[in-house]
């Protein structure tokens, strides 16, 4: 079975078409840590700066999880309003490219 040029390229074309299209279907989500250098603001969607990094809100309740150490040494958390998130937190996320799907401030 012959297989010209151009069946050779259309061949390899559709697969390298197909590899870029499905390749966000298999995106991982990771953690990461770093600093908001920007509060959160709202286009369309809910938006934040991380690191000069723009990225896009995607959590549950628009809530995130803030965690402190009280006096005793003990670690306590609280689920606060994205609103309260400012520009100078240490956060700690889960994102999945460049959607955020959990957020936490440790202070």
């Amino acid at each position: 079975m012959k297989i010209n040029k151009q069946t050779l390229f259309l061949l390899v074309l559709a697969g390298l078409l197909f590899f870029a299209f499905s390749a966000p279907l298999f995106a991982k989500a990771l953690w990461y840590q770093g600093m908001v250098t920007r509060a959160p603001w709202t286009d369309a969607a809910p938006w934040v700066e991380i690191d000069q990094k723009k990225y896009s809100l995607m959590l549950k309740d628009d809530e995130f999880e803030r965690h402190y150490l009280d006096s005793n040494g003990r670690w306590h958390g609280e689920k606060w309003p994205i609103s309260s998130l400012r520009a100078g937190h240490w956060v700690t996320f889960k994102a999945e490219d460049r959607r955020i799907l959990e957020l936490y401030v440790e202070e």
